[in-house]
């Protein structure tokens, strides 16, 4: 004898606000407020888990050569070489955002502020120096600081 089947449920056609894969080099975000709320997403996870967040920012400077200044472009492909020095930098469970091009953000769950710290000192120390882009080195600075803990 068949039995009946009951019917599907129809799908959520809500789509579910986006979260960053670990996978990804870098998540685009529009502004800062736009990182700060993807911020404060990441931290209700990490709370429910029972950790701690801590939340970087760090800014990408093109250092000033007196003789010339590179490109637009060579400048763009050094951005992005520092975007993976960056990344090459965290865990695979951390996310890396930027917006306006120069400005970066780190969230890093399970750190509190003092590995915070350590980490942003190799940030810095690992994507700051040359670039080698078209022909022209450049040097890239970076500056940042753990913008909070949640």
């Amino acid at each position: 004898m068949l039995q009946p089947t009951l019917p599907m449920p129809a799908p959520d056609r809500r789509a579910p606000p986006p979260r960053p894969s670990p996978a990804l080099l870098l998540v685009e975000v529009s502004d800062a407020t736009s990182f700060n709320r993807l911020a404060e997403r990441e931290a209700m996870r990490s709370r429910r888990d029972g950790r701690m967040m801590a939340v970087l920012q760090l800014q990408l400077r093109e250092e000033p050569d007196l003789l010339h200044r590179a490109s637009p472009l060579a400048f763009e492909q050094a951005l992005a070489d520092g975007a993976r020095r960056l990344r090459g930098g965290i865990r695979s469970t951390d996310t890396l955002a930027r917006w306006q091009a120069t400005q970066f953000g780190v969230l890093l769950p399970g750190c509190d502020r003092a590995d915070a710290a350590g980490v942003l000192a190799r940030l810095i120390g690992g994507a700051s120096g040359p670039y080698g882009q078209e022909g022209v080195r450049l040097r890239l600075h970076v500056t940042g600081e753990v913008q909070r803990c949640l």
